[in-house]
């Protein structure tokens, strides 16, 4: 059997910061909270776009789940980010998660990996021109390979190859087969001359058979629990616009040149 790695425990400091914690162990156990979300997920919640529906909560629940996972963790990352006075410290801190999505890269969570990305590049932390400036250049390179790997082009066809190769544990993009199922959904129709459409159906099927391929392989690691705790009950600022607000701020907008 696979042994587990011997965790990173945090200082005894507290209230525990992020800059406190091992970038090895963030990643770990934002990686547990995820991979118990992406294993819940039952087949039927698939179906019909459940998770875009009315009733959503209880026909897709472990989807809607997940879903509200990623976007907290964007917007705790684009706030963390934006409070930081300094613009060295703002610099750091891009440059620290940069290192956690590189370590998530090395867990095979990819859903975790747009997390990171998708609160990096959100309007109010990518204008931070100055802030984007100072990051050292193999920090940046890791964010450009990384971003390129996720990137939507080609319906998502370079995570896709990768994805391919990759053996379990993995956690893919959530977001990539609900865009897949979404497609089938409204592309195509549920009957053809009154029959039931099975080219339909076994793409559908295909999907799922692909989710539930990566639900199989557990993470075997350790629990961490006040970092757990750490990253599950987050910090963050909801509001789009005050987050602009204190990019603004931060860096204010510079005036065109004549």
């Amino acid at each position: 059997a696979q042994e587990m790695p011997r965790p990173f425990v945090p200082p005894k400091t507290r209230p525990l910061t992020l800059p406190d914690l091992h970038v090895t162990e963030v990643a770990r156990q934002l990686t547990l909270i995820e991979a118990e979300l992406f294993r819940s997920i039952e087949p039927h919640e698939c179906l019909n776009q459940s998770w875009n529906k009315k009733g959503r909560e209880t026909r897709a629940p472990n989807i809607v789940k997940m879903i509200h996972r990623f976007n907290t963790v964007s917007r705790w990352v684009a706030t963390t980010i934006l409070r930081c006075d300094k613009l060295k410290a703002r610099r750091d801190m891009l440059a620290h998660f940069i290192k956690i999505a590189e370590e998530l890269r090395l867990l095979n969570n990819f859903n975790g990996i747009i997390e990171i990305l998708s609160g990096m590049n959100s309007a109010a932390v990518y204008r931070l021109r100055k802030t984007w400036e100072g990051v050292p250049r193999k920090r940046m390179e890791a964010y450009n390979a990384l971003d390129a790997l996720m990137n939507r082009k080609k319906n998502y066809k370079a995570i896709r190859d990768v994805l391919r190769t990759e053996n379990s544990p993995c956690i893919p993009y959530l977001g990539m087969y609900l865009t897949d199922l979404t497609f089938l959904e409204e592309g195509m129709p549920d009957t053809v001359d009154g029959m039931v459409n099975f080219v339909k159906r076994r793409r559908v099927s295909a999907v799922i058979r692909e989710i539930q391929q990566f639900q199989q392989g557990p993470y075997m690691l350790e629990v961490v629990p006040e970092i757990r705790e750490f990253l599950t009950v987050l910090d963050l600022i909801n509001d789009e616009a005050e987050l602009h607000r204190i990019s603004q701020q931060l860096e204010p907008r510079e005036p065109k040149k004549q």
